[in-house]
């Protein structure tokens, strides 16, 4: 076993997470000293900080993969209480999109798309996840890494619901998605503009459809011809939902008479005709 494995033992100290069910079972070698559950207690999860860090940031898939599915895993039971630690993780987790396997890349993505799902917070400073992912959508020197941060703020804009963030939280990202559209590569470009489009990844302009006009209007973030661009995919009203409802096929009411002339046609297309000889003189 690794270092980090013994660590990994050695913080959860034999510790077992509780089933996917919603009856959480709670046995007594869970809880801590202060008669808490382990797993809800964000202070004894942060303890396990450094296990974590070593194998995310191992070269080896294995371990990197093993590491992703546990604290996805962790994230579905521990909510919002598991928030200190993945603040703590979030540039290693980030940093996975600039190891060379690619494979590594889509073990962080499945498990930062699942802990976004299960984790909220509105950690304020430098530290929390909103201004961790504007920094590294502008600034990381991998550009898989860049796409990735872009990712998860549109996956922040998607799964927490709207009034966890502020109006100018939610102002600042759509900013910062919008120079993320000028980014020199192509992958980052093409993923912050689908934020602003029209459609099912237009979560700006479907959720907070204020903030994307105010965004929409500013020549300094969009200009006149990716305006353009923009609007020619965007077919309903702002706000609207992404995928317009489809209309039913008006179903024709037969009458007796057409029932009568729609059997005699099928009746006459089915029979052989018989065929009469010219008479002879």
């Amino acid at each position: 076993p690794t270092v980090s494995t013994r660590h990994l033992n050695g913080a959860s100290s034999s510790r077992s997470l509780p089933s996917n069910n919603r009856g959480h079972h709670t046995s007594a070698h869970a809880l801590t000293e202060n008669n808490k559950v382990w797993y809800l207690d964000p202070t004894e999860l942060r303890h396990l900080y450094l296990p974590f860090q070593e194998l995310l940031t191992d070269l080896r898939a294995q371990l990197v993969k093993s590491a992703t599915a546990t604290l996805s895993e962790l994230s579905a039971c521990s909510r919002d209480n598991l928030r200190l630690l993945v603040r703590d993780l979030l540039p290693d987790l980030i940093g996975l999109h600039g190891q060379t396997v690619r494979t590594i890349h889509g073990y962080g993505m499945a498990a930062m798309l699942r802990i976004l799902g299960n984790v909220k917070t509105r950690t304020p400073g430098k530290m929390g996840f909103v201004p961790t992912l504007l920094e590294g959508s502008r600034s990381h020197k991998s550009k898989a890494a860049r796409k990735a941060c872009v990712r998860y703020l549109r996956c922040i804009l998607e799964e927490w619901p709207v009034g966890f963030l502020t109006i100018g939280d939610i102002t600042e990202i759509g900013r910062n998605l919008g120079k993320s559209m000028s980014d020199p590569a192509q992958l980052v470009r093409e993923e912050a503009r689908g934020v602003f489009e029209g459609g099912k990844r237009g979560v700006l302009r479907r959720k907070y459809h204020k903030v994307w006009e105010l965004l929409m209007n500013d020549e300094s973030l969009v200009d006149r011809r990716m305006h353009r661009t923009l609007m020619a995919t965007c077919t309903g009203p702002a706000g609207a939902d992404h995928e317009e409802p489809r209309k039913a096929k008006p179903r024709l009411k037969l009458t007796v008479e057409t029932k009568i002339l729609n059997a005699f046609q099928n009746h006459s297309a089915n029979s052989t005709p018989t065929s009469h000889a010219p008479p002879t003189s």
